[in-house]
């Protein structure tokens, strides 16, 4: 017997069935036995059958069980889309749900390959055919040409790009069909957990991070919220530090960004009342330093390893677009599908957007010269095991500097020129958090290691010339990530959904 609750597939289809019945609360009344009904049914279906399946002893009916809630879950893919076909519903809307059972799909996918010795040719599940029944392609980040590929395409490929596969194989010294048929397997199996265009979204939208100070029985609530009712709300992290300082107790950290024309102080003000939170800090970027993944490429990464120069800073600036850019700007920064992971893959988001291939790449290539595109890049699941149980990191630390005011540019240029630094900005952390105005997040699989690497930055900076006031980590607990949305439509449908 298996514990449903255990599974990362059970908890994505959990949280798809919240997701439907939120946006069917909307549909037409006359639905109510039809869709409605049907793609609710659906929906639940998907979790019931996981948990039917863990309480079978043999492993044959677990595999159809498994089977039954993969059909379950397509079936309610189809039907989200057809509600948007018959207006019942946005895209706009559709989209965190829809990705939501993309990526359930993927790692109930990955759960029953796992599972099965049958994978001679494709099967109800199989997204795409195994390179063969022996030698079915290989999907863990630390397969030797896996990790040549992700090496260059979680963080190398920067900027805009009409053909970025390309780019990718042509830097990783990888033939373009293995580049493609490996990142399809990967995105499949839940290696990777998304594939998309990245944008420099300060330069969109308004944006903070925000510690929340929130009552221990209502802190996974809390989190739950979040994570999935504030579309605007992106990383949601529970950290906490050995520390004993007033900081200390601001449990819950989310990244939040709110379209032109919106308040942050409001928008965090309504997720106080709706969660309890007793305070929140926000700490909005005045400069950034390090911005990028490249977990495969860090792994290796020594203590004191940085570039030859120091990090250039950025300035969050926000950009006006026009509706037409943001119709482009929509298509650019969605997930790509398994499907869509081919040669020239802006031809058909070019056509979705009903726009010809030359205007696309015209409006895409003016949207990365103002500094609103950022990388090309494949995101690792790196918070949570695989179906086979490697992981990519285990350990998230937030480190936090306080440096004389005046040297914070300074002192960011050196910290984010560290190779293990996956963000450096330059942040007001307050009293609370001692007054530190540097931070940066940095992920490995042994603690005592990254505490390595952040003793040999603090030492840089002494050997800089640069006094340390103060410093402390903050440790990550429970994660979810998904994109922060940015668009103004969706913001306003949510903000009134929030006040029904």
């Amino acid at each position: 017997m298996r514990n449903h609750t255990k599974l990362r597939a059970f908890e994505l289809a959990d949280e798809v069935v919240v997701l439907v019945y939120q946006i069917t609360k909307k549909f037409p009344k006359e639905e109510i036995y039809g869709l409605t009904a049907q793609i609710r049914r659906a929906a639940v279906s998907v979790a019931s059958n996981i948990v039917e399946g863990c309480a079978r002893k043999s492993e044959i009916e677990y595999i159809r069980f498994l089977e039954i809630a993969y059909g379950s879950l397509k079936e309610a893919g189809y039907q989200l889309k057809l509600s948007i076909r018959l207006g019942y519903t946005t895209e706009q809307l559709a989209t965190v749900c829809y990705s939501k059972i993309m990526e359930t799909e993927k790692v109930l996918c990955s759960l029953i390959k796992s599972m099965s010795s049958l994978p001679t040719k494709p099967t109800a599940y199989s997204l795409q055919p195994t390179a063969s029944s022996t030698h079915p392609i290989p999907t863990e980040h630390n397969d030797p040409i896996n990790a040549a590929i992700l090496a260059i395409s979680e963080d190398k490929i920067a900027g805009f790009h009409a053909d970025p596969f390309s780019l990718i194989a042509e830097k990783s010294g990888q033939p373009l069909e293995v580049v493609l048929s490996r990142i399809r397997a990967m995105l499949e199996a839940g290696t990777i957990r998304r594939v998309r265009q990245t944008l420099i979204a300060n330069n969109l939208a308004p944006g903070s991070l925000v510690a929340w100070r929130i009552p221990e029985g209502k802190l996974d609530a809390a989190f739950d919220f979040m994570f999935r009712e504030d579309p605007f709300s992106g990383h949601v992290v529970t950290r906490s530090t050995d520390a004993n300082i007033p900081g200390g107790a601001f449990k819950l950290w989310t990244t939040i960004k709110v379209p032109i024309g919106f308040s942050l102080q409001e928008h965090c003000e309504l997720l106080q009342q709706k969660t309890g939170a007793e305070d929140f800090r926000l700490m909005p970027a005045k400069g950034i330093f390090a911005l990028g993944v490249g977990h495969v490429r860090r792994k290796t990464s020594q203590p004191g390893d940085r570039a030859d120069e120091p990090a250039t800073m950025m300035m969050p600036s926000v950009v006006k677009l026009t509706n037409r850019e943001w119709e482009i700007l929509l298509e650019l920064k969605r997930e790509f599908l398994p499907e869509e992971i081919i040669s020239f893959p802006w031809r058909q988001r070019a056509q979705k957007a009903g726009a010809s291939e030359e205007e696309f790449l015209a409006i895409a290539r003016s949207l990365e010269e103002r500094k609103l595109l950022g990388r090309f890049s494949t995101f690792l699941e790196h918070v949570k095991p695989s179906a086979t149980g490697v992981r990519v990191t285990r350990f998230n630390g937030l480190f936090h500097w306080a440096v004389p005011p005046g040297r914070e540019a300074e002192a960011g240029a050196e910290i984010g020129r560290h190779d293990i630094m996956t963000h450096c900005y330059w942040r007001e952390g307050g009293p609370e958090f001692y007054n530190v105005n540097m931070m940066g997040v940095a992920h490995g699989t042994d603690r005592t290691r990254l505490f390595e690497h952040k003793a040999a930055i603090d030492q840089h900076l002494q050997e800089a010339g640069i006094p340390l006031l103060y410093t402390n980590v903050f440790w990550g607990g429970r994660s979810e990530i998904k994109p922060s949305e940015i668009s103004p439509i969706i913001y306003k449908e949510w903000w009134e959904k929030m006040h029904e």
